[in-house]
């Protein structure tokens, strides 16, 4: 068997790696700690173990952009919240580094048109725009009002 670069640990239905990060939740796990829980929904972490700026569904930056920081939107469960209160819990590390990954590369590219949008995918494949649009639908199913 080829050497694997992690230390995998299973605990409480969630795999790990050594630094304790959780690299797969299982689908009640995922809901008890993150949907009706508080913690990062990317590393696992809690607010008791790092710093936390909870990540918005819908970017900051489309929130200015389309001016919907006020306007309100129906979750899956009926609720109503504001756009600028939709958020997911995400701690300050997984944050940044999204940030870095897909919102930055993906917001330049929105603000320079369908065009742009385009000419990534045929040179560089689909996967930023793919994996940027699935973590909008990770807590997508809600209706703008």
């Amino acid at each position: 068997m080829a050497d694997v670069p992690f230390d995998y640990v299973l605990t409480n239905q969630r795999i790990r790696n050594g630094a304790g990060e959780v690299l797969l939740f299982s689908w009640p796990d995922f809901v008890a700690t993150i949907c009706e829980g508080t913690s990062c929904f990317i590393c696992g972490r809690s607010r008791r173990e790092v710093a936390f700026n909870d990540e918005h569904i819908v970017p900051n930056w489309a929130l200015r952009a389309f001016g919907l920081h006020q306007k309100t939107v129906t979750l899956p469960n009926g609720q109503r919240t504001i756009y600028g209160n939709y958020t997911i819990p995400c701690c300050k590390r997984c944050n940044d580094e999204m940030a870095r990954m897909f919102k930055e590369p993906m917001s330049a590219l929105i603000r320079a048109g369908g065009e742009a949008i385009q000419d990534h995918i045929v040179e560089h494949h689909a996967l930023l725009p793919f994996t940027w649009i699935g973590a909008l639908l990770l807590g997508g199913g809600a209706e703008q009002e």
